[in-house]
């Protein structure tokens, strides 16, 4: 209500400029790209804006998901206290509903890979005890994910369950720096086991999405280690 002509004119054009594009996907990205660009420019708008996008998290199609929290990762990046405002606006609105998801490796337009990939963007140690709340979950989506990459599959659908390797390895990285995740993690008798078998036994180290994976696995060994 308080909100000056200025920006809703802002507004205004953020929403008309969706209507350019026909494509679904497109459109998805352009409107995620135009609500960075007005939190940005008019700082006063900037919380709602980042409640919008953490509350459309809930949308399992074209990637909005992953889009809306690699947007709010690179708000965070903005310096002050805004890293911190949006980490507990993402802890409030978009980690509870992940506990209750299922990850079904087989659905395309699947939700919590997609919340999955877009968690991993957040490079903070702030996010570690954060991750708390659904570090169990993320174990869980770890053990699927590693039963989905054991069955032979199409190279499209190969590469998307290393990409989402990739982004649990990167999320359980910043989760051990927090003592009760690295104790939980730990105590799983098939995760860590199964970090290190791969790590003593692949001499695939070409492919970088892997190489970078078996980086993150050391770094979560190493930082469970030390505690």
């Amino acid at each position: 209500r308080g909100a000056s002509r200025g920006q809703h004119r802002s507004l205004k054009e953020m929403f008309d400029g969706i209507k350019v594009k026909t494509g679904k996907g497109e459109a998805v990205a352009l409107f995620v790209q135009q609500v960075t660009t007005v939190a940005e420019r008019h700082p006063e708008t900037r919380l709602l804006l980042v409640r919008t996008l953490a509350r459309f998290c809930a949308c399992p199609h074209y990637r909005m998901s992953e889009l809306c929290l690699t947007a709010l990762a690179n708000l965070g990046k903005a310096g002050g206290n805004t890293l911190t405002e949006i980490l507990e606006v993402v802890e409030e609105m978009v980690l509870p509903p992940l506990n209750d998801m299922v990850y079904d490796e087989r659905d395309k337009d699947n939700r919590a890979a997609s919340i999955v990939i877009g968690l991993s963007k957040f490079d903070s140690t702030d996010m570690a005890h954060r991750l708390s709340s659904v570090f169990k979950q993320l174990c869980n989506f770890y053990r699927v994910n590693s039963r989905a990459l054991a069955v032979p599959s199409s190279a499209e659908t190969m590469e998307e369950q290393f990409t989402l390797r990739k982004a649990l390895s990167a999320l359980m990285k910043c989760a051990v720096h927090h003592y009760e995740n690295a104790f939980m993690l730990i105590q799983d008798q098939e995760v860590l086991p199964s970090m290190m078998n791969c790590l003593a036994t692949s001499e695939d180290f070409m492919d970088p999405i892997k190489c970078e994976t078996y980086v993150l696995w050391v770094e979560v060994l190493t930082e469970v280690a030390r505690h």
